[in-house]
């Protein structure tokens, strides 16, 4: 083994050594790219398989109920029928309005820098 100075710990290390050392450290400005997009597209896909399921299997079915009212057998089934019509009109409203909302404070989460510190105290 070769005599080192005592504060030191590492051995010396040559120049291109140095040079390999920093270059591979650094990370590649592709792959960061790529995988910092993977959060926002894992929401986007959860928020649109959402949306998509709710409306297909829970609003399209109320709201294309009435259609098949006039063949309703009594008072009863009629009303109830129109019911669910409006029911599935109020759902939407809401339901549509909830989600625009939460589509604007994701948008504005991305889009809006988050500030620096302050140097003061």
């Amino acid at each position: 083994m070769e005599n080192q100075p005592a504060d030191q710990s590492k051995p010396y290390e040559s120049e291109d050594e140095t040079k390999a050392i920093d270059k591979s450290s650094k990370h590649s400005g592709d792959r960061c790219k790529f995988t910092s997009v993977l959060p926002f597209i894992f929401v986007l896909v959860v928020v649109s398989t959402i949306y998509v399921v709710y409306t297909k299997y829970h609003l399209m079915p109320l709201l294309t109920q009435p259609l098949s009212c006039d063949t309703a057998i009594g008072n009863d089934a009629k009303i109830e029928c129109e019911g669910n019509h409006f029911r599935g009109t109020m759902d939407g409203i809401i339901f549509n309005t909830l989600t625009l909302f939460l589509v604007v404070c994701y948008a504005k989460c991305i889009l809006v820098h988050p500030g620096t510190m302050s140097s003061t105290p």
